[in-house]
């Protein structure tokens, strides 16, 4: 193979994708909901950081049931999967966004991923306010 139509083509997909990404990225629906994902990501880290450095005996109370009590006790580095969920459902859901095909259903796919991943955060927040709230005011 020769070494210059495979630089050709490098060249070629990297132009190409840069043009996707500035369309993409271009979207003001895009941003937004980009910034509040992100930002209810940082979050999560945030508070599963402080968790983490709360917690004395390195053990935390992963989940309570109001039957049977305390169900689950685990290390307090469990809390970071919380986090890196929300992370992996965000990049994953862009990414779907991304590689849509350009249509008149784009605005209805984007919206609907976007929104999913942003309620994902809402909920992996929801339920770190439960830990932490279970762990710290019991």
């Amino acid at each position: 193979m020769n070494f210059n139509s495979l630089f050709v083509k490098l060249h070629f997909f990297k132009n190409q994708a840069i043009l996707l990404g500035r369309d993409f990225f271009s979207s003001r629906r895009t941003i937004i909901y980009l910034f509040f994902t992100l930002a209810g990501n940082v979050i999560l880290w945030v508070i599963s950081f402080r968790i983490k450095s709360a917690v004395a005996p390195d053990t935390l109370i992963l989940n309570y049931n109001t039957s049977f009590g305390i169900s689950l006790i685990g290390e307090a580095g469990k809390i970071f999967v919380l986090p890196l969920l929300g992370l992996v459902v965000l990049a994953i859901n862009y990414f779907l966004a991304f590689i849509f095909p350009r249509n008149a259903d784009r605005i209805f796919v984007d919206h609907l991923l976007f929104s999913a991943a942003l309620f994902c955060h809402i909920f992996l927040l929801l339920a770190l306010f439960a830990i932490n709230h279970i762990n710290f005011i019991f």
